[in-house]
């Protein structure tokens, strides 16, 4: 009748920020629980202070679920942490112009989409485990573990599902930005060529070492090659107005 194995839980650490997920392993029967871990786990702690203000547990099986819960609410307001940096990315996407930084709003959603695939890592095997038709539980721990964990576990997964799924849309939507902004100086720059197109085409006529130039021998040569430019950069404009190009 004895339950054992080994369980998700998250390090004690400064911050949300920087807490990594780790293991602890247990060995529980209907009247005892051992379990071990290389570093503190909050959750142990708080399953400690339980036990020290509340009434003593049916079966080690409560102490378990305790813990499983604890570790439920810890995912869960790790993702409401992670989604406030979303809402961040997204509040930038929406006020899109050609002073907003992509490299920002990349590394927010970045960090998100990795956080979230660590966390998704260690609850999914949990939330199989309790899905599998090969896990049998004793009687005295049936109730408790399978039950009220399993919802938590389950749910938990439910949110950080969704999380990803928002943040995967936003860095489509932030490729899409980054698309549009590349193409809008790509324009840019067409532009600027195709007017400077017969300026060059002019001064390179002019330039050739030929006899007989056109305004070779006049005082103002230069200010006339200038005009003759000048004119067919206009005109070139005016084509690319009547096509509709600008």
């Amino acid at each position: 009748d004895a339950v054992y194995g080994a369980l998700p839980g998250f390090d004690e650490s400064m911050s949300d920020d920087d807490t990594n997920v780790s293991a602890w392993r247990f060995a529980a029967l209907p009247g005892l629980l051992v379990t071990t871990r290389r570093h503190p786990v909050p959750a142990l702690g708080a399953a400690y202070r339980w036990l020290q203000h509340d009434d003593t547990p049916r079966n080690p099986a409560e102490v378990v679920d305790f813990t499983l819960l604890e570790f439920a609410d810890s995912v869960r307001r790790t993702l409401a942490m992670l989604d406030d940096q979303l809402d961040r990315a997204e509040d930038l996407l929406l006020t899109l112009d050609q002073h907003t930084d992509f490299g920002r709003i990349s590394g927010l959603i970045g960090k998100v989409r990795r956080r979230s695939t660590e966390l998704r890592r260690v609850t999914t095997p949990v939330d199989r485990i309790f899905h599998s038709e090969d896990l049998e539980l004793p009687e005295w721990a049936e109730d408790d573990i399978r039950d009220r964990s399993q919802r938590q576990i389950h749910a938990a997964l439910d949110d950080l599902m969704a999380l990803q799924d928002r943040a995967r849309a936003l860095q489509d939507e932030l490729a899409s930005g980054q698309a549009e902004e590349t193409n809008r100086r790509l324009y840019t720059v067409s532009i600027v060529t195709t007017l400077m197109l017969p300026a060059t085409f002019v001064t390179g006529f002019f330039g050739m070492n030929t006899g007989g130039m056109f305004l070779a021998s006049g005082a103002f040569g230069t200010v006339e090659a200038g005009f003759v430019c000048a004119l067919f950069m206009g005109i070139t404009w005016l084509l690319l107005k009547f096509a509709k190009l600008l």
